[in-house]
């Protein structure tokens, strides 16, 4: 049997898993590119991690384009009228984020920016007109989630 990393599997069981669950939710394509266009937003959601160290506290940025209904599962959420409104640290991280587009057929209903590590599934909903699209944040895997810390030596004799 071929090697598959756990986060695929897991991955792939969970869609498989609401696939067979008969839900009305599909995944939505993203689209990398390279830049956000510089057009007028309806709505700009600054996805907040304050635990972050000074260099990491913005986790993302989700431009809402147009009339459509986007929203976010992430639990800290700051709507914001412009990126000039992020602080000097994150607007000088912002460039090196992995940008995307939400497409759905011709409609583009937002973009998705997101720092490294980080990454994100787009739902359409079609029962809730409110949300229509939901942006699923997953969080980037940390070593001290595996019990290592950061390669610290654990040893008594470690100072």
């Amino acid at each position: 049997m071929a090697f598959v990393p756990i986060k695929i599997y897991l991955s792939l069981t969970g869609v498989a898993i609401l696939c067979l669950a008969g839900c009305s939710h599909n995944i939505v394509q993203k689209q990398v590119v390279p830049d956000i266009p510089k057009d007028r937003y309806t709505r700009i959601v600054r996805l907040d991690n304050p635990e972050g160290l000074p260099d990491r506290t913005l986790a993302g940025v989700v431009h809402v384009t147009g009339s459509s209904a986007v929203c976010t599962d992430y639990p800290r959420e700051e709507i914001i009228k412009s990126l000039d409104d992020l602080p000097e640290m994150e607007k000088k991280a912002f460039p090196y984020f992995d940008h995307y587009a939400i497409r759905d057929g011709a409609e583009t209903p937002g973009y998705v920016s997101l720092a490294s590590g980080y990454q994100a599934v787009v739902w359409r909903k079609e029962k809730d007109p409110q949300c229509r699209y939901k942006v699923q944040i997953i969080l980037p895997e940390h070593t001290w989630r595996r019990g290592d810390h950061d390669g610290a030596d654990k040893s008594t004799f470690s100072w």
